[in-house]
């Protein structure tokens, strides 16, 4: 997940902004073990484009990137930029469609737990006011209600959207990442030319990432097949 916030909370957040922070977050450091739990296959993947990202193609980023793995090697080819879209189906994959983990149940306090217990039998029950057997047996969020389940409209709060957001109101998107294709060789001299641009620019006093746990890629021998066979 890629949180973007605004600089200034008067103009909101800007397309420059979440361009900045799609990079920020390729540019990252995969952990180790992360990388290494991965399939040998995936690996083999990984391991490709991370040689490829280093190499002196037209079309690699390039030594900048140094030897720690970095998220963009994780794309493989797919790593052009192809924009972020509405994707209501990837967002409940992702981030749930409404069900309440067990987990986040169990790890309330006791007294939470019974207050949703409650209103999860009064919601399932054959009472006017109850919403009744369609909701099912799993646990949904209307249950975290408790009593406090009527709609009582929406109103504008900005300290609550500040606590529980961080000063911006989140909206999710799917961000999409599509196939390479080769520069030709007026793409790629204005692609330098660019590079140099944002190279010769300030940085600004956030920009600054910590290096540490950082993963040195390894090539990934055939013989690591043998725990999928």
């Amino acid at each position: 997940m890629i949180s973007v916030k605004a600089r200034r909370k008067n103009l909101g957040v800007t397309c420059g902004e979440v361009v900045e922070a799609i990079s920020a977050y390729m540019q990252g450091d995969v952990a180790r073990k992360e990388y290494e739990s991965s399939p040998s296959r995936r690996r083999r993947e990984i391991w490709s484009a991370y040689q490829f990202n280093r190499s002196t193609d037209i079309n690699a980023p390039g030594g900048q990137l140094g030897e720690q793995l970095r998220r963009l090697d994780w794309l493989g080819s797919n790593a052009r930029f192809g924009g972020i879209v509405r994707n209501d189906d990837f967002v409940k994959e992702a981030c749930g469609d409404g069900d309440v983990a067990r987990k986040e149940y169990e790890s309330s306090p006791s007294r939470r737990r019974r207050e949703i217990w409650s209103a999860y039998q009064f919601n399932r029950s054959t009472d006017f006011n109850a919403p009744g057997g369609q909701l099912g047996e799993q646990l949904r969020r209307l249950d975290w209600l408790g009593s406090n389940a009527r709609f009582g409209g929406i109103v504008r709060s900005d300290d609550f959207v500040k606590e529980a957001c961080g000063d911006v109101l989140p909206c999710t998107f799917e961000h999409q990442c599509i196939h390479n294709y080769p520069l030709n060789q007026e793409e790629a001299a204005e692609q330098r030319r660019r590079h140099a641009q944002d190279r010769s620019r300030p940085r600004s006093a956030g920009s600054t990432r910590s290096s540490r746990g950082r993963t040195i890629v390894e090539e990934v021998d055939d013989e690591d097949d043998e725990d999928e066979e």
